[in-house]
């Protein structure tokens, strides 16, 4: 099995992570890193369109990202950061049970510069 969807970006970079990690936000009382929201916004995000476009739950998985940037101000190391959010999101919709070795086989990358349109191409696809 074979499913794919779109993520709309740009997603955050290893240095948006990173500086969101230092970061604290919050009200009196409430006090939590930035980094802990950025990701609950992202999983919501992404746990919404897996929910549209109907991504089945699966067992074992090898994961192709295909990263599209508008310019090339962002490295390759920098931009593919994200995926941490993204298998984090996969876990929180329920169609991965973990993100973990025993469902994760493996990651493929490409990166489309000059795109049009920001975000990345997520396919999963069934390994047994």
């Amino acid at each position: 099995m074979i499913q794919s969807f779109w993520v709309p970006g740009p997603l955050p970079s290893l240095n948006d992570l990173l500086r969101a990690k230092g970061n604290m936000v919050g009200g009196k009382g409430k006090r939590w890193n930035g980094y802990n929201a950025m990701k609950k916004t992202w999983e919501t995000t992404i746990w919404a369109i897996c929910k549209r476009d109907r991504i089945q739950p699966m067992q074992r998985v090898r994961v192709v990202f295909q990263w599209h940037e508008r310019t090339m101000r962002r490295d390759p190391d920098n931009v593919g950061a994200a995926r941490k959010l993204i298998l984090d999101a996969l876990v929180c919709a329920g169609v991965l049970v973990n993100d973990g070795p025993k469902e994760i086989a493996g990651f493929a990358e490409t990166f489309v510069y000059g795109a049009p349109v920001a975000g990345v191409q997520v396919t999963l696809e069934a390994v047994s």
